[in-house]
């Protein structure tokens, strides 16, 4: 049997028992396998859940050797279960039916065992490499992690290296730019004495150039006089224009911050991820929050919440905000 059947088995296993909206086998924040009835949301689902686990990932960058076993958490209509197989792999529940938190760390814990022992395949098929044939050999784990260790260390002192090279021509630099500009202050004063000289020996312009310079002038003021002054229309529609601009009452920034507590209330702590992607998608300044941004922004974040009647409500609570 093949690991893409194994892990679909399992899913569906899950899928049996608990009977959960979502459900998917994840290997770093990509899914290999999912399931849910969801289908209209399930890329959107796929991608926020796969931002949850990133962000539980960095607890091991801040804590040292932390080792994180699951990530819970728990609102009134939704429940998300992560538990972590491995520090690659995890699977991922999403529910709108209240389920046990001891029925669903045991059922997890349970596949979570089983596929311990498909580690290298599933890692084989993440990376959409072909499993290595049974009269192949494999390299030892413990060669690997030498040859890691060796590139590694290259790779320090080569990075060392460079900051050394870097160093020493940032010095010669600084020593080339001394010199340099010692030698213009002395290329200035020779200009300056040329200059002198210039004056000097400048000869007086011909009557001819005279001439020219005088029906160049001519023809300046001819161009000038044709340039016709702006129409009234004209005045007019630019003072419209600045009194538009001058009228443009925007919005106090506090309206993000009630906006977002509606969101956490309708969707817990999810709500922190998708709040600040969709400020960055709709590019919203908030010096210059304009009512339309904060319309468009309530209607995105709207669409995020899977319960139609917190939905419902989390649109009435923020209108009433504007």
């Amino acid at each position: 049997m093949n690991i893409e059947q194994i892990l679909k088995d399992h899913i569906n296993s899950l899928y049996s028992k608990l009977s959960p909206s979502f459900i998917s086998i994840y290997y770093h924040e990509k899914p290999l396998i999912t399931k849910t009835v969801l289908s209209d949301k399930k890329k959107r689902l796929e991608e926020t859940l796969g931002l949850i686990i990133y962000k539980g990932h960095q607890i091991n960058e801040i804590i040292p050797e932390f080792g994180e076993e699951y990530i819970y958490t728990e609102g009134e209509d939704v429940q998300i279960y992560i538990h972590f197989v491995t520090p690659d792999i995890s699977i991922v529940t999403l529910s709108e039916n209240k389920i046990k938190f001891s029925l669903l760390k045991l059922e997890h814990e349970i596949v979570a065992r089983d596929l311990k022992q498909y580690v290298d395949q599933i890692k084989s098929m993440a990376e959409g490499k072909d499993e290595k044939s049974e009269g192949a050999t494999s390299v030892p784990v413990e060669e690997v992690k030498e040859k890691e260790t060796e590139q590694k260390v290259i790779k320090e002192e080569e990075s060392s290296d460079k900051i050394e090279e870097y160093t020493e021509d940032i010095e010669e630099l600084e020593k080339v730019l001394s010199e340099s500009t010692e030698e213009k202050s002395e290329y200035e004063k020779e200009i300056e004495q040329l200059k002198d000289q210039e004056v000097v020996e400048e000869e007086a312009p011909s009557l001819e150039e005279l001439l020219l310079e005088e029906k160049a002038e001519e023809e300046i003021e001819e161009v000038v006089e044709e340039e016709s002054p702006p129409s009234l229309e004209e005045i007019l529609i630019e003072d419209k224009e600045e009194v538009v601009q001058e009228n443009i009452n925007y919005l106090d920034a506090s309206i993000l911050d009630k906006i977002y507590k509606n969101l956490a209330k309708e969707m817990g702590p999810v709500a922190r991820i998708i709040f600040n992607q969709k400020m960055k998608d709709l590019n919203i300044d908030k010096e210059k929050l304009s009512t339309d941004q904060v319309r468009k922004l309530i209607d995105e974040l709207s669409q995020e919440i899977l319960v139609e009647s917190r939905r419902e409500r989390f649109i009435k609570n923020c209108n009433n905000l504007i």
